[in-house]
């Protein structure tokens, strides 16, 4: 693909979305580095052009041309809705010339310009890298770097002790989701890795001119096969694949790079307190939904989790046992020169007995007696191996070790041994990274939250009530009181309720399995292997009794001896919808209030993990009403829990897109949560496409685990910043209300919104692309209400609207500024408070990559052309609208104006945009007008996957 002398994308994007606001010194380095960048572009272009010559002709290459310069021609026409008649005259023209390509051009067409894209990214993602090591080697300090924040606090007075108390209570759970909106299939993502890995090997200058040239010869390697490789997945995705697929993430990431941060945080901590002594316990773990989550997930059954689990064992285990293996050729200590622990040389002793010597004189770092560590580290190898042939057995070798547990004990064995003045270097070396990577992963990589419907608990509640008739009357009919007080005495009572056998209806027979599966999973994978059942749709205190009752059933909790209970399972509610988050209040009073729930927090050390829903609030309320709530219930929540003197974990379930919670860096996203709330503890998802964006390079992922972390202690200590004017809260509470209703009004009360929806977006073949093991729809009806977020958001940034991201703050603003809000007030509140700004900020980003032009083209689409004249306008008017109060309010000319680059970056992206959006809109027309049955439709519906993925990845945001 040809390119220009001036750089056409030249932004790391992601990245900038990243790490919104770099401070002076890293916008130098940017504009300095901007060559550079600029130099890939133009070398991986070049390259992809003559690929495309190689692979498909000369011909091709100049069609391609012709379309990249009229889309380029158009925009430079009608950068605004004014030159309309321009703009459609160069749609005309480009319009004409689609319909004249073949399936195959328009396929390639696509393809071009999608593997452009992806090679842009890459470009953007190492090019990322390279500014950050360039100003860590010109001795500046990154931004949200561990050392830069434990300094930072030490300026601000924060004492030792307040950082010990923190690291006493610190919990920071990253969630890996199998949420289906990374439409990417891991080959190329994978393809990707590898020219990112050329383009920092090419930045060595100590190379060769014959290694450079090798690595340019392996970049035209990699460029065809990534030409050559379909973009679209043909089946569907199982949930062993997306396990498969974040395996890469856990061990070529997570397992290295987690570890390294620990060491960075000590070593910090050693510089800035040099007179304490601190202990980092293993605050940092990944937690997943992939294999446990099964909400609508009819393919996530309770063996399905029990083989997700076992598999991540092996795997794990495997990793460990390669430790071992360096360990044992490393420690070759010999006691005739350094002397050991008595507790090692006991710890032989007994495995000597237990064990037997001759389980591991067969080996060779097993005969010499005087290499104590090396028979020790020789005994561990022999029981890991045991443990992992226990894996697909529901019972374990006698040698095996029965939980993580056993295992560190021994590896503290060695550690206490080896640090003595002259090994404690080797402690260090080769001792310390495999402790730290046990506490952190344990005997099951991550730890596997499990998730369902809450209707699903009470249908099987009522069946086995029914069925075994113990309450008079159905389950169904009994008041939420009455409900309330029998779920409670059952809790309670020692006897169980449901037999060994069980003979309900297959959905409440798997309902039932999958905690007596939990069960034995707690036993045999690891203890610690599942922590979490999360509650969707939580609108009953009651229906966080139900699961309490069936984790009983289960003897996931259990009575003790003194009236208390044991408990394994933390039972989250999972408040989502704008009504949900507004009664979590009420519902979770009503749980602290009742005694055997209280008796079963207390077995959890009274804390109570909340989650909250971004997705579906914002579905339900626009994003303006979405993230009010949020923030409210949020003090709510905190407030109450304080009250009850429980500790609150909040559970963020955030999306990659502004409509699902995403948008802002997840650092700047942390730092504006409502005051007090963080303290120490959060977990937030981390869902496809999002994934690879922040974990997909070692380095960047190192530096977002960075910034969370950082984020999470400054939140935490620093309770000092001035408050907001209680003032700035009603105007808010005023604009999510008009928003919301705005937004209500046109999604929900507008009866022809729907068929206009289902038609001016590819909903039709989103629903059906293979990128998720997941069903779109909760339900077979077409209505929004049963709309997954995902898909919902997905659809309208294909056809970039974008609507569910902005669409009624404009109208929430404006009614605010109607009522008495003045601009000065607005413009203050955007300064000053970083709720506020961070909403704006979200907003206007997203307003910039949304484009009314290529959304009305989109709406051409509809069979109603009235009313899709009259759809086009509200949402034309709402777009319009809130532009022009966000420029007002931000005091900018245009938008991003703060963020030049990304603005650049946005508005260049539109003339490869656009011929993949043309394209697909005209294969939506051939499409919808086949009959279901006629073959020339498969055909199409590869070219709409394909138009999907390339769109996707110039508009790097799926759902």
């Amino acid at each position: 693909m040809k390119t220009e002398t001036q750089p056409e994308i030249l932004v790391p994007q992601s990245h900038l979305e990243q790490s919104a606001k770099i401070d002076s010194h890293q916008h130098d380095l940017f504009q300095n580095g901007e060559n550079r960048l600029h130099d890939d572009v133009k070398m991986l272009g070049n390259i992809l052009g003559d690929v495309l010559t190689e692979q498909e002709g000369s011909s091709f290459l100049e069609l391609e041309e012709k379309i990249r310069l009229l889309c380029k021609d158009l925009r430079s026409k009608s950068p605004s809705s004014s030159n309309q008649d321009q703009f459609d005259g160069g749609v005309k023209a480009l319009t004409e010339i689609i319909k004249g390509l073949s399936q195959r051009e328009s396929l390639d067409l696509i393809r071009a310009f999608g593997t452009y894209f992806h090679l842009l990214n890459v470009a953007d993602m190492y090019h990322f890298i390279r500014r950050e090591r360039k100003a860590a080697a010109g001795g500046n300090i990154l931004p949200g770097a561990i050392e830069e924040t434990i300094r930072g606090l030490k300026s601000r007075g924060i004492k030792a002790d307040d950082i010990k108390a923190l690291l006493s209570n610190l919990e920071i759970l990253p969630t890996l989701t199998a949420h289906p909106t990374e439409a990417l299939r891991h080959t190329i993502l994978r393809k990707r890795r590898h020219i990112a890995t050329i383009l920092e090997r090419l930045d060595n200058p100590n190379h060769s001119e014959r290694e450079r040239m090798e690595m340019m010869e392996e970049l035209y390697y990699q460029i065809t096969s990534l030409w050559q490789t379909e973009e679209a997945r043909s089946t569907k995705l199982t949930v062993k694949d997306e396990v498969q697929s974040q395996l890469y993430y856990l061990e070529r990431v997570f397992y290295p790079i987690i570890p390294a941060l620990y060491h960075e945080l000590e070593q910090s901590l050693k510089a800035h307190y040099p007179e304490a002594e601190f202990h980092i316990p293993p605050f940092l773990r990944i937690h997943s939904w992939t294999g446990g989550d099964r909400d609508g997930h009819p393919f996530v059954t309770h063996d399905v989790t029990r083989e997700t689990l076992r598999y991540l064992k092996t795997v794990i285990l495997k990793k460990y046992l390669a430790s071992l293996e360096a360990a044992i050729m490393s420690l070759s200590v010999s006691t005739a020169r350094v002397k050991v622990s008595d507790e090692l040389l006991a710890s032989i002793q007994k495995d000597d007995e237990v064990i037997g010597k001759e389980h591991i004189e067969k080996e060779w770092a097993g005969k010499n007696r005087s290499e104590a560590y090396r028979i020790k580290l020789r005994y561990m190898y022999y029981r890991l191996q045991r443990t992992l042939e226990s894996v697909d057995k529901d019972h374990l070798h006698e040698h095996a070790y029965h939980s993580e547990k056993e295992y560190i004990d021994d590896l503290r064995v060695i550690y206490k041994s080896l640090k003595q003045p002259k090994t404690i270097r080797l402690a260090k070396h080769t001792l310390e990274p495999m402790l730290r990577q046990v506490e952190i992963f344990g005997f099951s990589f991550v730890t596997l939250d499990l998730r369902q419907h809450s209707t699903k608990h009470t249908t099987a509640i009522g069946e086995i009530t029914a069925q075994l008739r113990i309450i008079s009357k159905s389950y169904s009919e009994l008041s939420e009181e009455e409900k309330i007080k029998w779920l409670s005495n059952e809790i309670n009572s020692r006897r169980p309720m449901i037999p060994f056998k069980l003979t309900f209806s297959e959905e409440t027979n798997e309902i039932i399995s999958v905690f007596r599966q939990a069960r034995k999973i707690l036993e045999f994978i690891s203890p610690r292997a599942i922590q979490s059942y999360i509650i969707s749709m939580t609108e009953k205190a009651s229906h966080v009794l139900e699961v309490l009752l069936l984790a009983k059933e289960a003897a996931l909790i259990r009575q003790d001896d003194h009236d208390g209970y044991e408990s394994d399972l933390t039972i989250v509610p999972l408040f989502e919808t704008i009504d949900d988050l507004q009664r979590s209040e009420t519902l979770m009073r009503s749980l602290f209030e009742n005694p055997v729930y209280r008796k079963h927090l207390e077995a959890r050390g009274n804390v109570q993990e909340i989650m909250i829903g971004y997705s579906d609030s914002s579905k339900d309320g626009g994003v303006a009403a979405s993230n009010w709530e949020l923030y409210n219930a949020q003090f709510r929540l905190k407030a109450l829990t304080e009250h009850y003197g429980i500790k609150l974990r909040l559970f963020h379930g955030r999306g990659g897109t502004v409509g699902r919670g995403g948008g802002a860096p997840v650092h700047q996203a942390i730092l504006a949560q409502p005051e007090g709330t963080i303290d120490g503890k959060i977990k937030i998802t981390e869902q496809g496409e999002i994934i690879s964006a922040k974990y997909l390079l070692p380095h960047i992922a190192n530096r977002n685990l960075e910034r969370i972390v950082s984020a999470v202690m400054v939140a935490s200590l620093e309770h000092h910043s001035p408050k907001h004017p209680k003032a700035w809260e009603t105007v808010m509470a005023k604009i999510s209300e008009e928003a919301k209703n705005a937004y209500r009004g046109l999604v929900y009360d507008d009866k022809d919104f729907l068929p206009f929806f289902l038609e001016a977006t590819p909903i039709d073949i989103i629903e059906q692309m293979e990128i998720g093991s997941r069903p779109a729809r909760r339900g077979a009806k077409k209505r929004i209400e049963d709309l997954r977020a995902i898909p919902w958001i997905f659809s309208w940034m294909q056809n970039r609207a974008a609507l569910p991201n902005w669409f009624g703050v404009g109208s929430g603003i404006e009614a605010a500024m109607k009522a008495g809000t003045s601009l000065e007030t607005l413009q203050e509140m955007y300064e000053k408070w970083r709720f506020f700004k961070s909403l704006i900020d979200n907003v206007q980003m997203i307003l910039c990559k949304s484009d009314m032009l290529v959304a009305a083209s989109y709406a051409e689409l509809a069979h109603d052309k009235a009313n899709a004249e009259r759809m086009m306008q509200v949402i034309s008017g709402e777009y319009e609208r809130t532009k022009k109060i966000i420029l007002e309010l931000t005091k900018q000319k245009s938008l991003l104006e703060n963020d030049l680059t990304l603005q650049k970056s946005i508005t260049l992206r539109n003339p490869y945009l656009d011929p993949i959006s043309f394209i697909q809109i005209s294969a939506l027309k051939q499409f919808r007008a086949l009959e279901p049955e006629d073959e020339q439709r498969k055909a199409l519906l590869t070219l709409l996957r394909a138009s999907v993925n390339g769109i996707a990845a110039g508009m790097k945001n799926t759902g």
